[in-house]
């Protein structure tokens, strides 16, 4: 096989094991529903909107995984039961959404709840608690900084220990596996009505699928054939030559080409 050939062929085979995003996430909506009627909660079907990019699942895994911490965090922290839920004219089942899309060359996926939303005031008590901060630092802090708390090693605001959680490696894991793609997490806070987790990743599998051509090997023969070709049948003496160059590559995603002699 020639090097020409293999930089078409071995993009192509990559691609077979190119998966939908979407295909990391399939397993959390019945987790989300088991561990909700375990902690008494109410839980309306949990939907997953968009999330057809192809990826290379085993890029992406880590931080797949890790969201079951937000979804736990969703259902023990953020999500009221039905009574108190009810009491606060909302609908006793809870609702945990999440979002997938690709945009300018990052994957964006978000997941929230729609639950009482993080309580500051008692991050912060846990944050002083721990000799993490003084007071008058915490009463300083953006709401931005105190949401970044949550993401420490062995910070939890629970008091005691469950099968599920208390054991303060949830969000922190989360944040490793951003942090190793290289992503950006972003908070935003709604008291009393819920909860929403941005995450920002690098999207390159384009260019891992994307064959990148040389052009002294294929382009620059094409084009000397065009304008032989052009000046025989053609009688055109002279075709100017113009090329967008890429660090001395062309990148293709399709090519064709339309030559019309009279």
């Amino acid at each position: 096989m020639s090097r020409f050939d293999s930089q078409w062929l071995l993009p192509l085979l990559r691609r077979l094991r190119y998966r939908p995003f979407a295909d990391l996430l399939s397993s959390y909506p019945e987790y989300a529903a088991t561990m909700a009627e375990r902690l008494g909660r109410q839980l309306a079907p949990m939907k997953i909107d968009g999330g057809e990019t192809l990826i290379n699942p085993q890029h992406y895994r880590g931080f797949a995984n890790s969201l079951v911490h937000v979804i736990k965090n969703a259902l023990e922290h953020g999500l009221e039961e039905p009574d108190e839920r009810l009491l606060k004219g909302k609908n006793e089942k809870g609702v945990i959404r999440c979002s997938v899309r690709q945009k300018e060359g990052r994957l964006l996926v978000s997941l929230g709840d729609d639950g009482r939303g993080l309580d500051l005031a008692k991050i912060k008590d846990k944050a002083r608690e721990k000799d993490l901060f003084s007071r008058e630092e915490l009463d300083a802090f953006e709401e931005r900084k105190i949401f970044e708390l949550i993401f420490r090693d062995d910070f939890t605001t629970r008091e005691t220990v469950s099968t599920f959680s208390g054991r303060g490696i949830g969000l922190a894991a989360v944040k490793k596996e951003v942090d190793k793609l290289g992503g950006m997490i972003m908070v935003e806070n709604h008291p009393g009505k819920g909860t929403d987790f941005f995450f920002s990743l690098p999207f390159d599998a384009q260019d891992s699928l994307t064959p990148q051509v040389s052009f002294d090997a294929v382009l620059r023969p094409l084009a000397e054939a065009a304008r032989e070709y052009l000046g025989l049948h053609a009688g055109l003496e002279q075709v100017e030559e113009k090329f967008s160059l890429l660090q001395n590559s062309i990148r293709l995603s399709g090519v064709a080409a339309f030559i019309a002699v009279k």
